[in-house]
């Protein structure tokens, strides 16, 4: 249906086409008449040959006015021209089909090539180690955040003692540490809004869009127990606890309040409960930076 007038308006302009190339060719036999016509018919395939539909209510008018007119014209049907339209018709439904193929194969090429770049994006922007989001998808989030506006709330984490538990298991063991610190953080959060990130190393954030600072603590305090009663295990079968030092603060970004200075905030509340024996979790004060 929305095709429907732009089909009407090629018959239109065919038929007012076909109207003056059979008076050129009949009437006043112009040289130029046949030319104008494969022109025309060449044109009409070149620009439609996606769409049937218009391709035929363009070319039709065209294609039966030539033979008509040069039978007037003659008063007979001159074998030579039978024989030049019947080949010049078979290569008009070539062309047409060779072109068809060509759209197919960069339609296919572009998709493959959307294809390549959206896994290369999402590449580029997950951890390679536990599949979570990483930082560089963290300073787009925080970048979304200041452009919409709203509350925003940070959680900066860090697994306690993970350098010593490096060199004590090994980094392998550090890995599936890793990977199942990230794993329990995932699912503790909220799916559709909530985003984790590994931040760098031993380091994970949880970007939290549009909640307040006590629900951003409650998450906090949620996450230290998870992870504390999380078992990791290891490869030899050995069973481990691990504890994690948590950093939050919730504010509204803005150009002025850059995402740098909130990540900075709630590492510095990470620290502080650092300080304070780890394994907890530390609003961020505006005395902490005084």
């Amino acid at each position: 249906q929305k095709t429907l007038p732009i089909q009407v308006l090629l018959v239109a302009l065919s038929l007012l086409w076909s109207w003056c190339s059979y008076h050129f060719i009949a009437y006043w036999t112009l040289q130029f008449a046949y030319p104008l016509c494969v022109l025309l018919m060449l044109s009409g395939v070149v620009a439609l040959y996606f769409h049937t539909p218009s391709l035929l209510a363009f070319v039709i008018p065209l294609w039966f006015t030539t033979p008509i007119a040069s039978l007037m014209l003659n008063q007979q049907i001159n074998i030579h021209f039978a024989v030049v339209w019947c080949i010049f018709s078979l290569a008009l439904y070539g062309g047409r089909l060779i072109l068809l193929r060509w759209f197919e194969e960069a339609w296919v090429q572009n998709s493959y090539n959307n294809q390549l770049i959206n896994r290369l994006d999402a590449l580029a922007h997950r951890d390679p180690l536990t599949g979570i989001a990483n930082r560089r998808a963290m300073n787009s989030i925080l970048h979304d955040a200041i452009d919409n506006g709203g509350s925003f709330a940070l959680i900066m984490l860090d697994v306690d003692f993970f350098k010593r538990y490096n060199d004590t298991y090994g980094h392998p063991a550090g890995d599936r540490c890793l990977i199942q610190v990230a794993d329990a953080l995932q699912r503790s959060t909220r799916q559709s809004e909530d985003v984790v990130v590994r931040y760098g190393g031993e380091e994970f954030v949880v970007a939290l869009p549009n909640t307040p600072l006590q629900g951003a603590e409650m998450l906090a305090n949620r996450l230290c127990e998870i992870v504390r009663a999380h078992v990791v295990r290891l490869k030899n079968g050995e069973n481990l606890h691990v504890t994690i030092s948590v950093g939050v603060y919730s504010g509204i970004p803005t150009l002025q309040n850059h995402w740098e200075n909130l990540i900075d905030y709630a590492d510095t509340a990470m620290y502080t409960a650092k300080q304070r024996g780890r394994n907890q979790a530390v609003v961020y004060l505006p005395s902490m930076t005084a």
